[in-house]
């Protein structure tokens, strides 16, 4: 009997659900099933405890989104105790019943938000929709509209990498001495990244540049003195940082010769 067949059976269903969670390399494989169930040469592990608020399709991104109630010791929460990984965790959602090989993807989503409450943890998800963002991003200004390092900017980020061992980390503050090697603010704006014990690719942005430190937006328990990172300099995204810095004038995505003045200031006279 097909997926089909059990759903619409009266007494032969028995519908269980699949949560997958997937970080990198790393995968968690959980099921609200009393047995491990396998699926696609994987074996979900038995959770007690593991269900949901139910899957809603409302078009609206707060409507939709899903809450998964966990037990406090679940394998997910040691990522989220202090600093949050930079990269979501995604979940995909399966609906199966036992005795079928064929199961159907019913959700696919982030995880947004952990919090613990208690007797139990609720992982906040977003759907896959909620990227699909509404809105114009460019605009008409004298800065560059442009993000940094991305395909309409067409900077090379490698061409700029520093790659550096930390000899000091205070707090949000890390003191390397290559970072000493470029003037004050170079780095500012720009970003740091390694790869954490776990193997996944973790990034911070940075604040602020001074001499041997740079102070970042975010920190990391990963953050410790020998680390090995690489930092990529930020842009002021006025047109003399995208030539004199990047030489990358010809991409340059801002206005530099608009006037001050506003045609929609109500004076006839522009």
């Amino acid at each position: 009997m097909s997926f089909n067949g059990r759903e619409i059976s009266i007494d032969d269903g028995q519908p269980v659900r699949l949560y997958e969670f997937v970080l990198g390399p790393q995968r968690w494989l959980y099921t609200n099933a009393q047995l491990g169930v396998a699926h696609n040469l994987q074996t979900f592990i038995s959770c007690p405890g593991i269900s949901d608020d139910g899957i809603r399709q409302t078009g609206e991104t707060s409507a939709d989104l899903l809450t998964i109630t966990a037990p406090l010791n679940f394998a997910l929460v040691n990522l989220y105790q202090v600093y949050p990984p930079s990269t979501p965790v995604s979940i995909t959602v399966y609906d199966k019943h036992l005795g079928e090989d064929d199961a159907l993807v019913v959700w696919v989503g982030e995880i947004a938000d952990v919090t613990r409450r208690r007797d139990h943890l609720n992982l906040v998800c977003a759907p896959l929709s909620s990227r699909d963002t509404t809105g114009l991003r460019l605009t008409w200004s004298r800065h560059c509209p442009n993000a940094l390092y991305d395909v309409t900017c067409g900077v090379n980020k490698e061409l700029h990498r520093v790659d550096s061992v930390l000899a000091e980390v205070t707090g949000l503050t890390l003191m390397a001495s290559e970072f000493a090697a470029f003037s004050d603010g170079h780095f500012s704006g720009g970003f740091v990244e390694w790869l954490s014990p776990t193997g996944i690719l973790e990034q911070r942005g940075i604040d602020s540049h001074n001499g041997t430190n740079i102070t970042l937006l975010g920190g990391s328990l990963d953050l410790v003195p020998g680390l090995e990172l690489r930092a990529y300099p930020g842009c002021a995204r006025t047109i003399t940082e995208c030539t004199t810095k990047f030489s990358n004038s010809l991409n340059f995505g801002g206005v530099p010769g608009m006037p001050g003045k506003s045609p929609f200031d109500g004076d006839p006279v522009f």
